[in-house]
């Protein structure tokens, strides 16, 4: 079961890396469109303010690098007693 929550957990860094990265892309393309640039430069500032969120965004990674990837005992408890009731709805027996 730890293993379970374990790739839950890595899945869900996974998930959550790939939405900043999302946002940050449309951060650009939104740039793009309201200088109606045709070519991808931008301004100083703007250069500035990119670097500076990608690198809170770093930090953010390396913050959940460094954080074990396993659930506290009450939550995987919990996980298993869910996972017990569903079994029971599933095969109509008591849990």
């Amino acid at each position: 079961m730890k293993r379970m929550a374990q790739i839950k957990i890595e899945n869900n860094t996974e998930f959550v890396l790939a939405e900043i990265f999302r946002g940050l892309f449309r951060t650009m393309i939104w740039l793009k469109k309201k200088k109606k640039l045709e070519s991808t430069a931008i301004s100083t500032t703007e250069y500035l303010n990119l670097m500076k969120r990608l690198a809170d965004l770093e930090e953010k990674v390396i913050a959940l690098n460094g954080k074990p990837a396993e659930l506290p005992p009450e939550k995987e408890e919990m996980l298993n007693s869910t996972l017990r009731r569903l079994a029971a709805l599933e095969y109509g027996t008591k849990p």
